[in-house]
């Protein structure tokens, strides 16, 4: 896993026992974590700032651009959403029944 530069001060404070609670305490539940991570950042986070930079200012306004983006986290959401509504938490921890 890679964290971002503004997470790196706090990763390297937090104690080992907090470093497993949130990253899993076995290799397959550390590989799981660092897949949800790379989905948020690459499918739902990319296409959300898309959308908001536009109407920030920050970039141009391109309606293909924005249709796109929309598409996209539209299918990320979906995707997202029945892993959700079986488990509790992204990673561990599935709800019972």
């Amino acid at each position: 896993m890679v964290p971002s530069l503004r997470a790196m001060p706090l990763l390297v404070m937090l104690p080992d026992w907090v470093k497993t609670i949130l990253f899993g305490s076995s290799p397959i539940d550390q590989a799981h974590v660092d897949q949800w991570i790379d989905f948020s950042s690459l499918e739902i986070d990319n296409n959300i700032m898309k959308l908001y930079r536009p109407r920030r200012g920050f970039s141009p306004y391109f309606p293909p651009v924005e249709e796109a983006a929309i598409s996209a986290l539209k299918r990320a959401l979906e995707a997202l959403n029945p892993h959700l509504a079986h488990n509790t938490y992204l990673v561990g921890d599935t709800r019972p029944g």
